[in-house]
């Protein structure tokens, strides 16, 4: 065997984005497929120096079909997002075999054979070798020239939400109040998230003697501080309101939180009154629509709410009741099981849904929560492909319905990496960061046009 450099030169032909020139290369956004050299020598690729870096390809060889020459042995080069260029890469191949024409014919004439020793012929190893260098050289690719034909789906979606919604009128949802800057769910993180310019999230459950009330577990146990086992076991519906105000909701996060109380809608209903600018979302637990629906009617606040809810059906009721009001289904899986239920939500163009939002993962992460993670190239940071954001945005656009993620992670880096694959919107548990983010974004290529 032997490994040499593959040299050549690479000149783009037609929209279609396949290059003419030494060789067979195709270029296609993010990848270049490379056939083996156009002899009847087996060749594979060994590796590919990109920027002095090497990387590692991906082989990909198709069935040979009987007398198929090696130009339909391919190879599969994953390149690294494009940046501005120009970028020098260099395919370095090894010879695998040497089985040639001439060869056969001497195998089937002996004195042929003989006679071609005499003239010190170079051997078939040789000739590919000058054969591959004479026609294939390094190959200098603008980052530019790639781009023209059609942009890296992976990494950039055509749409910008820097130009389309101004930066005032982006939707930050904060998780349960104010993410992890406050307690959830009791006036002091509500009145924080929007004082950052957030939508602060409320989870609705009911009291046993009907009060609606922010409260996302099921029990006690994990927000109320020291207490009682048998209190650890209950929840919202088996106390009264009167019975809950007492609960000290605030300690298990700090003593500066101590004596916070849990918050009931009708009083975050009546300061919105007051405020027509200000918003939330609410995150159905378990409540009943109709009882809701007359408390927001009451307060005349049907377009300041989000209804939230991971099932469609209910969405669809409380449209039925306040068709004024927003509602958004949020969604929890992997690129399978979400293509599924985007593919149901199409066949009724959406009805009663006006937001979506998706739950993202970085591929490295600790939260059992996440699903598992779907194949991708190394340099895709989360368990969702890039190419799936990126589409799952324009569909939901094209049917009117605003796209939001929920980055799980305290990566500040996630939401440009987001915005740059058409996200719009986005819920998250450190909803300081997100703006701080979102204005740098931003700042960086000026306001929306």
């Amino acid at each position: 065997m032997s490994d040499y450099p593959a040299e050549g030169s690479v000149n783009r032909r037609a929209a279609s984005g396949t290059p003419r020139g030494s060789g067979t290369w195709r270029v296609a956004p993010g990848t270049i497929l490379c056939t083996a050299p156009p002899t009847s020598h087996r060749a594979e690729l060994v590796k590919l120096t990109f920027n002095d870096r090497e990387q590692l390809p991906n082989l990909i060889t198709p069935p040979r079909a009987k007398g198929a020459g090696l130009a339909d042995h391919y190879h599969e080069l994953r390149l690294p997002e494009l940046s501005a260029g120009p970028h020098t890469a260099t395919a370095h191949i090894r010879v695998l075999a040497t089985t040639t024409e001439s060869s056969r014919s001497r195998r089937s004439n002996p004195l042929a054979a003989r006679s071609s020793a005499h003239q010190r012929t170079p051997d078939p190893t040789q000739q590919l070798q000058m054969k591959v260098l004479s026609t294939l050289a390094m190959f200098t690719l603008s980052a530019a020239a790639l781009l023209a034909v059609e942009p890296d789906p992976s990494t950039k979606a055509a749409w910008n939400v820097r130009d389309h919604i101004p930066l005032e009128k982006i939707i930050v949802q904060s998780h349960r109040g104010a993410g992890v800057l406050a307690e959830e769910g009791t006036i002091e993180a509500f009145e924080l998230g929007w004082k950052l310019g957030t939508y602060p999230e409320s989870d609705l459950r009911a009291t046993r003697d009907g009060v609606i009330v922010s409260f996302h577990d099921n029990n006690f146990a994990r927000v109320v501080k020291d207490a009682s086992p048998e209190l650890k076991k209950q929840g919202v519906k088996d106390l009264t309101y009167a019975e809950l105000s007492q609960l000290d909701v605030g300690s298990w996060k700090g003593e500066q939180f101590k004596g916070r109380r849990v918050l009931t809608m009708a009083t975050v209903f009546e300061i919105m009154r007051a405020h027509p600018e200000r918003h939330i979302y609410m995150d159905v637990k378990s409540i009943e629509f109709p009882k809701l629906a007359a408390e927001v009617r009451r307060y005349g606040v049907e377009r300041q709410i989000v209804l939230a809810s991971p099932k469609v059906e209910q969405l669809r009721e409380w449209k039925a009741l306040v068709p004024e009001s927003d509602t958004l289904l949020w969604m929890h899986g992997n690129e399978a099981k979400l293509s599924m239920e985007l593919a149901e939500l199409r066949k009724t163009k959406f009805a009663g849904v006006t937001q979506v939002q998706i739950h993202v993962y970085p591929k490295v992460t600790k939260d059992s929560w996440a699903p598992v993670t779907d194949e991708s190239s190394p340099e895709n940071p989360f368990r969702l492909r890039n190419a799936f954001l990126r589409e799952t945005g324009d569909d939901l656009r094209a049917h009117g319905v605003l796209f939001q993620t929920f980055p799980y992670t305290s990566d500040p880096s996630v939401y440009a990496q987001l915005m740059d694959l058409g996200v719009m919107s986005f819920a998250t548990d450190h909803p300081d960061v997100a703006m701080r983010e979102l204005k740098a974004y931003y700042a960086a290529k000026g306001t929306p046009k």
